[in-house]
């Protein structure tokens, strides 16, 4: 079974959120304070075989296929770093038309997220993480995001 979830920011949907919510999978909203523990109890709770986080990116024109999580969180302006660790996504989408592999998921709470989440389930289910860039348009952007759904089904 295939799991998403995606992030509201400052209580209104960001473009994760709104391409989350054209998808017909079991999903999963965070809203701030960020906190991976819901939602590692949500995933353990619905037990699915692959999870893939979709965020919001800043600038850009591409999704981004995260590859790398780093142990590492920007929390207003300071950055808190804990042991220097780097965590592979365990599932490695295609790179379909309208994508690119990034190896840095960030710094922020998608990063931090990710992260958690392959800490924790190091096995099963299979992780991945997906970020749209906040310019893109939303039709755009689902159908991007069908797209490299489809390519691990």
């Amino acid at each position: 079974m295939l799991f998403l979830f995606a992030f509201r920011y400052r209580q209104k949907p960001n473009i994760s959120e709104k391409v989350l919510g054209r998808l017909p999978y079991r999903k999963h909203i965070l809203s701030p304070p960020y906190d991976a523990k819901d939602l590692i109890e949500t995933i353990r709770k619905e037990r699915p075989t692959i999870v893939i986080g979709i965020g919001q990116s800043r600038a850009g024109h591409l999704v981004r296929v995260e590859r790398i999580a780093r142990d590492v969180l920007v929390r207003h302006h300071k950055t808190i770093v804990k042991k220097r660790k780097e965590l592979a996504a365990t599932l490695h989408l295609k790179h379909v038309p309208g994508t690119r592999v990034s190896y840095n998921a960030g710094t922020y709470y998608c990063n931090f997220v990710l992260f958690e989440l392959l800490k924790t389930f190091s096995k099963s289910p299979k992780i991945a993480f997906l970020h749209i860039p906040k310019t893109l348009e939303v039709h755009r952007a689902e159908q991007i995001v069908r797209r490299v759904l489809r390519s691990i089904q």
